[in-house]
């Protein structure tokens, strides 16, 4: 049975299906004629048709049903797409496709087309390791560190640094590291009018402007970009480093912009505060899109105590790679050289990379930071360990003497709960009192 609840809808020639109570027509009336409306309703005619406005009655056949509104033209049973006017989806098969090889521009470190990144806490060497970086890629090697020279191509390297002087700083360092100096370019700012320079911030004119840049510079013979380096990264995520769909844009903003110039991107940043003892992917600042992005996700640690009996006093892991090996870093130091400046020597400071190291990054950064490279330490963890095996081995021992025992060892607390949690140390509480003690005892040496 039909109610008499009727309502009249006005649509807009040339708009689209509208959402509920907002109704506008699609581009053709006949379209909203036979649009599918929900349950309920039932559109009768167009009644009226003034001033290209249209309007049509419907009734109301479900007094339980909400209000009236057109339904997409996807939830139509009875819809057909016309391929000639739809977007269709493309798709490449795996048979007719043939595979292709990474070109890296520096070994399983940085690779045209991709993004990378490394992280590192303040002062620990991530702006030596990119002059580094520039040196290899202005000498055309690929190979940062081995007894075997990879060649490829010499280009560009583009720094866009707000953190670390160019002339005083970078410069002297490429020039220490025996980079291509005539390779190596920094961005100062924006030019428009002469004398008219603005400080550079990224955006979509920006790299307009890089773009073009570099594509003038290939032009004109004098080298195509290789790598371009964002120190610090925020530079590139406009500060916003919390935000996933921040990063994410920002970032796939930079992959693009790395195929279309056929280079390697690398961005810098820094890791969280207290970062020692985390996984590698958990030390980063923000969002997991932080590391999620990049191709190669790089980690800088420091050895803890002395250098190590190779004279390396840092490390550079692989801490996630898309394209190369997945385990595997570097052990470095630092040399200090002598360069010519504008008023005499100057003193700057290179890498030199000690060995390669094959191990994987979480026995790497173990290893450089738990103080057993130079000085013979033993690791506190360790020696927690090793203290509650020797206390606990006869059977359960009352909780506060224990941790008596352990604060006159020099055993912190959270050293003490993790080397239980390692041993997997259970307890139990003293029956038969009102306010029992609890007791510790190492699994399998329990109370019988």
């Amino acid at each position: 049975m039909k109610h008499k609840t009727e309502v009249k809808l006005e649509a807009n020639i040339g708009h689209s299906n509208a959402a509920p109570n907002k109704l506008s027509s699609s581009a053709q009336i006949s379209a909203i004629e036979k649009a599918p409306l929900c349950p309920g309703w039932s559109q009768q005619k167009r009644v009226t048709e003034n001033n290209n406005r249209n309007v049509f009655e419907i009734s109301n056949r479900d007094p339980n049903c909400g209000p009236p509104k057109l339904l997409s033209k996807y939830d139509d049973p009875n819809y057909r797409p016309n391929l000639s006017q739809d977007r269709s989806l493309q798709t490449s098969c795996a048979a007719s496709t043939e595979s292709e090889s990474t070109e890296h521009v520096l070994q399983d470190l940085l690779a045209v087309g991709e993004l990378s990144s490394m992280f590192g806490a303040p002062g620990i060497g991530k702006g030596q390791l990119t002059c580094a970086f520039a040196a290899r890629v202005t000498q055309g090697e690929a190979q940062l560190y081995g007894p075997d020279s990879i060649p490829t191509v010499p280009g560009i390297v583009l720094f866009i640094s707000t953190e670390d002087d160019f002339k005083r700083v970078i410069r002297p360092r490429c020039d220490a590291a025996g980079a291509n100096l005539d390779l190596i370019h920094s961005v100062d700012g924006i030019c428009g009018n002469v004398n008219d320079t603005t400080p550079f911030v990224y955006s979509a004119e920006s790299e307009k402007s890089i773009i073009a840049w570099a594509e003038r510079k290939g032009a004109e013979g004098k080298g195509r970009v290789r790598l371009i380096v964002f120190d610090p990264g925020l530079i590139a995520l406009g500060g916003a480093a919390s935000t996933n769909t921040n990063v994410q844009y920002a970032f796939d903003r930079l992959v693009k912009l790395a195929k279309r110039l056929k280079c390697a991107i690398l961005v810098v940043l820094h890791d969280t505060k207290f970062a020692k003892g985390k996984p590698p992917l958990d030390r980063a600042v923000g969002n997991r899109a932080i590391v999620g992005v990049p191709r190669c996700v790089m980690l800088v640690s420091e050895i803890v105590g002395a250098a190590s009996e190779f004279g390396g006093t840092r490390v550079l892991v692989r801490a996630k790679t898309n394209i190369g090996e997945l385990d595997g870093g570097y052990e470095f130091g630092f040399e200090t050289v002598i360069v010519p400046g504008k008023n005499g020597p100057i003193r700057a400071s290179k890498v030199v990379f000690k060995r390669c190291m094959p191990e994987s990054p979480t026995d790497i950064l173990d290893w450089a930071e738990g103080g057993n490279a130079g000085t013979g330490k033993v690791d506190m963890l360790d020696a927690a360990i090793n203290f509650f095996k020797e206390i606990l081995k006869n059977g359960p021992v009352w909780s506060k003497e224990v941790e008596r025992q352990a604060k006159a060892a020099g055993i912190t607390t959270r050293e003490r709960d993790a080397a239980k949690i390692k041993l997997g140390v259970d307890k139990f509480k003293e029956k038969g009192t009102r306010y029992g003690r609890t007791f510790w005892f190492l699994p399998g040496n329990g109370p019988k």
